[in-house]
């Protein structure tokens, strides 16, 4: 994979993870649209995400990414309101920066017609004036401020660096050009600082300009050995506003500042410039004692935990292989040595199973947007909340509950969830509440989609069953509450007499129940009329390494999942009945049918 390769994988994984911030802070604001530090928040989100793109050149990302930061600057200075157009508009930047990523990821550079669009729009919410009072950049208007700026940079410089800048100085007063001292500062945290450096050296040579003097040196640069200063000496026929524009425009550019070279800067007072090199050694010695904070975390290709995922369990086949041929020896020192591979083999497989957790947050985070907008679509108020969030469930089984947790959520919002008025007039609260939680229970997880909405008629459940030729009336009058709930998980059933664009054509459910069930997952509903519904699935923890009951019959070795076996009990002859010819015991006072595997599995 080349170094391009690494950056793009980096760059795709940070930034939908920026998106997801994104449409999570936009959720905030909207609920508290005064919150400044909200603003901040996204404001920091798409600065980091303008930064990204701009690294890796796709243009019009970035290019978006800035101009949405001006709106964003705009509202953080109370320049302009926060509408509730605006606010959609915001849904609807995230949304199209969102699919910018999707083109990147397969292939495309992140042109996409929605963004063009969006850039069209974008300048009616910011005043012309506005871009340029919220330039970054700083030029000679205080002149306090100017004075202390020229004073830091000209103490950096060594006498015969000074001689060699006024010489170059009087060459370019002699040829009608400007000769410019550039400060810039890069931005905290900034990944690549090497490439920045070089894309401002680019950008200025490319626009004419002639590169004299370069603090840190080219050598320092290239070994990142510096903070995050770089000072420049360039001869241009540019302005300094012009310059400032210019190497504003490259990314992760913090500020910069432009003034124009004096001999007199050079020779201040001697006085000043110890100070200030006093000072800056002083600064230096105070950010080296500050400790570095090294990640406690990396990305890994969910591939390599399936390889090592596999690894392990050919590791626990080979263990129990071993263990069953040693079995028929009685030696000590092996079956020490047993028992410790044992111990450690388990021990692995317990680590490689946990590396493959990840909160249920994962796929969780996505759904109060899909809820806002589809609520603000169908015209109803409804509370969103999620619990349990951190459960952690194997990354795999995370990846593919996604979609069925979709429908159920559509369905709450369309189906069971009423508008505002007809709650009002059942006596419910005009604003709906639906729930999303989850729980760790045994050797499993419990995810739930709970309303306070409609809730199912179980009578019109099976009067839609009987239509439909599923059941005789006569069979639905023996049918159980829980049987009948079953026909809602059937292909192409729905007791909805109109559909929508959104549900009610049977479709759906039966695809859900299928889903769970390819998890090892199952499915069940509660309801009741006018109050509502809670739809629980329960998955195993992970689909990887599933701990199983060994047995044997007819001499051949089977294995029973533990998550399907509720107890284990031995029988004698005495304790087994015949009742209309089944073999049968009792269990806890209740009758349990006994099955033979000899002759299930046909060997008898």
């Amino acid at each position: 994979m080349s170094n391009y390769d690494v950056y793009l994988n980096v760059f795709l994984e940070e930034s939908k993870e920026n998106i997801q911030e994104l449409n999570d802070l936009l959720l905030e604001l909207e609920k508290d649209k005064s919150n400044l530090e909200i603003i901040n928040n996204i404001f920091r989100v798409i600065h980091t995400l303008k930064g990204m793109a701009g690294t890796m050149e796709f243009d019009t990302l970035a290019k978006f990414s800035h101009k949405l930061e001006n709106v964003l600057d705009s509202l953080r200075n109370k320049k302009i309101d926060l509408t509730n157009d605006l606010m959609d508009f915001l849904f609807k930047a995230s949304d199209a920066l969102e699919e910018s990523i999707t083109d990147i990821e397969q292939g495309g550079n992140g042109s996409i017609e929605k963004l063009e669009k969006l850039l069209d729009k974008i300048n009616s919410y910011v005043e012309s004036t506005d871009s340029s009072k919220s330039s970054k950049y700083k030029t000679t208007e205080h002149e306090e401020n100017q004075v202390k700026q020229n004073n830091e940079i000209y103490s950096k410089m060594s006498e015969e660096t000074k001689e060699l800048l006024e010489n170059v100085f009087k060459r370019a007063k002699e040829n009608n050009l400007n000769f410019f001292i550039l400060k810039v500062i890069l931005e905290d945290g900034v990944q690549l600082k090497q490439a920045r450096a070089y894309a401002i050296h680019h950008k200025l040579e490319d626009n004419g300009c002639e590169i004299v003097y370069t603090y840190p040196s080219v050598e320092e640069i290239e070994k990142e050995n510096f903070d995050k200063e770089l000072i420049f000496g360039i001869v241009t026929s540019k302005s300094i506003g012009e310059i400032a524009e210019l190497v504003n425009k490259v990314a992760e550019v913090e500020s910069v500042y432009v003034d124009e070279f004096s001999a007199n800067n050079l020779f201040g007072s001697e006085e000043e410039s110890k100070d200030e090199e006093e000072g800056s050694k002083q600064e230096g010695l105070e950010n080296n004692k500050k400790e570095v904070k090294l990640s406690r975390s990396i990305r890994v290709d969910i591939n390599k935990l399936d390889d090592l995922m596999n690894l392990m369990a050919e590791l626990v086949i080979a263990r129990s292989r071993i263990i069953e041929t040693l079995s028929k020896y009685d030696v000590k020192e092996v079956d020490e040595s047993l028992t410790q591979l044992s111990r450690i083999t388990l021990d692995l497989q317990n680590v490689v199973m946990k590396i493959r957790m990840v909160p249920v947050a994962f796929v969780f985070n996505r759904f109060p947007r899909l809820v806002r907008d589809l609520a603000k679509e169908l015209g109803k108020k409804v509370n969103f909340v999620i619990q349990g969030e951190e459960t952690e469930l194997d990354r795999t089984v995370v990846d593919e509950i996604g979609e069925p947790l979709v429908h159920l959520l559509r369905n709450s919002l369309d189906h069971g969830i009423e508008g505002p008025h007809e709650r009002l007039a059942k006596g419910k609260p005009e604003t709906g509440t639906l729930k999303l939680s989850a729980r760790h229970e045994g050797n499993g997880v419990i995810i739930e989609v709970e309303d306070d909405g409609k809730g199912f008629d179980v009578n019109e459940i099976l009067r839609t069953a009987i239509n439909k030729g599923l059941i005789s009336s006569s069979e639905a009058s023996k049918l159980s509450e829980e049987e009948i709930y079953n026909f809602v998980f059937l292909p192409g059933f729905s007791t909805k007499t109109v559909s929508t664009e959104l549900s009610g054509r049977g479709v759906g459910m039966d695809v859900v129940k299928s889903t769970i069930e390819s998890l090892k997952g199952t499915i069940s509903l509660e309801t009741k009329k006018g109050k509502g519904t809670k739809i629980s699935i329960r998955l195993p923890l992970t689909l990887a390494i599933i701990e199983a009951l060994l047995i044997t019959v007819n001499e051949q070795v089977y294995a029973i999942p533990i998550a399907n076996i509720d107890t284990t009990q031995r029988l004698s002859d005495g304790e087994l009945k015949i009742v209309q010819g089944q073999e049968v015991f009792l269990l806890r006072g209740e009758v349990m049918p006994v099955v033979r595997l000899r002759k299930l599995f046909g060997y008898e």
